[in-house]
C-alpha cells in the first residue's frame, strides 16, 4: 500500500481521489491522509509516516534539508510546468530588464506567497539585485484573463506602466 499526504485543502480530497482510482487502475492501493498545514506534512514524509507528499515547493525543500538520503520528484502538476514571474514596472521607468533592478527597491506580492513573494526574492537575491524591499498584500493572479485585467486598472489609475518583464 502507498500512503499518500497532503496539506488538507477542499480540492485535495477530490485530487486525492482521482490519484487513488489512478492507481487502483494499474493494481497499485493507495490511501491517503491529510495533514493541517505543510509542517505537519513534512514531519510526516521524514518520519515514513507517508510514501508520497503532495506538497509545495517550500515543503519540498524543507524536506529535503531533513532528509539524510536524497529525495525524489516523481510528478508535478501540468499548471506549475513553465510558471514565470513578471515583474511590472512604470513606464518611462528606464527598467526594462531584471539586470536592471539592481539597486532598486522591489514590490513583491504575499511574503507567504511562493510565487508572487519568495521565489522572485530568491531569484533576486541571487542576482545580487535587490535592497530591502515592500511587502504587498497580493500582487499576482494565476488568471492569465485576470493579469491584463489588473494591469490595465493599475495603469489607468497611474500606479504602474504597462512594462512587462519575465525573471529568467
Amino acid at each position: 500500500m502507498v500512503r499518500l499526504g497532503g496539506a488538507a485543502s477542499p480540492t485535495y480530497i477530490s485530487v486525492f481521489r482521482g490519484l487513488q482510482a489512478h492507481f487502483r487502475r494499474h493494481g497499485i492501493e493507495l490511501d491517503w491522509v491529510l495533514y493541517s498545514d505543510y509542517d505537519a506534512l513534512v514531519e510526516a514524509f521524514v518520519k515514513r509516516e507517508i510514501d508520497l507528499a503532495w506538497n509545495a515547493p517550500l515543503a519540498y525543500v524543507k524536506i529535503k534539508r531533513r532528509l539524510q538520503e536524497p529525495c525524489q520528484v516523481v510528478a508535478m502538476r501540468d499548471v506549475d510546468v513553465n510558471f514565470t514571474t513578471h515583474f511590472i514596472t512604470a513606464a518611462g521607468s528606464g527598467i526594462a530588464t531584471v539586470q536592471d533592478l539592481k539597486g532598486k527597491r522591489v514590490a513583491l506580492g504575499s511574503r507567504g506567497s511562493m510565487q508572487a513573494g519568495l521565489l522572485p526574492y530568491y531569484f533576486l537575491q541571487q542576482m545580487g539585485s535587490i535592497r530591502p524591499m515592500i511587502w504587498l498584500p497580493v500582487l499576482s493572479t494565476t488568471s492569465a484573463r485576470a493579469t491584463p485585467l489588473w494591469m490595465s486598472a493599475m495603469s489607468q489609475s497611474g500606479s504602474v506602466g504597462t512594462n512587462m518583464m519575465p525573471v529568467p
